[in-house]
């Protein structure tokens, strides 16, 4: 792109314009009535707007205070509420603390039962495996020698 600084325009000379005829004063008559009339409108206007004005700011600082109350309560009812529930919660830990140390001793308790069981069973077995499986031999039975009848006495 060809970037060419621009070129300034020489100014227009402006002629001022004055009004070839002045005013005539048909139809024009005295307006003042009608301007002072107007005017007094407007500062009515202005009064009523200025009480409004007035009037606002007077209920805008009493809504202020209002919720500047409200406020008030609600932070107090928020801190009291705060409170309770920490109390709560306090309370709840002591209990849960309270809860899961009996619940460590059952554990402990629960530990040591199944280790008095399992030597009692552990005993219970080897005892009855040494009285099965270790039977004593059975006695031998020898035959008993031939019976001889007895001699018959004759008379």
């Amino acid at each position: 792109m060809n970037a060419t600084p621009p070129t300034a325009r020489p100014p227009r000379e402006v002629t001022p314009q004055s009004p070839e005829t002045t005013p005539s004063g048909q139809g024009g008559g005295d307006y003042s009535p009608f301007v002072w009339k107007q005017l007094g409108d407007i500062q009515q206007a202005l009064g009523r707007i200025e009480a409004s004005v007035q009037q606002l700011a007077v209920e805008n600082a009493k809504t202020a205070q209002a919720i500047e109350r409200v406020r008030e309560h609600v932070d107090g009812k928020l801190e009291r509420a705060g409170e309770k529930v920490d109390s709560k919660l306090d309370k709840f830990e002591g209990t849960l603390s309270g809860v899961t140390h009996k619940i460590y001793a059952a554990g402990v308790v629960l530990a040591i039962l199944v280790a008095v069981g399992a030597f009692v069973v552990n005993k219970a077995w080897d005892l009855m495996a040494k009285a099965v499986f270790e039977r004593p031999p059975a006695p031998v039975v020898q035959p008993l020698p031939p019976v001889q009848p007895a001699p018959r006495n004759r008379p």
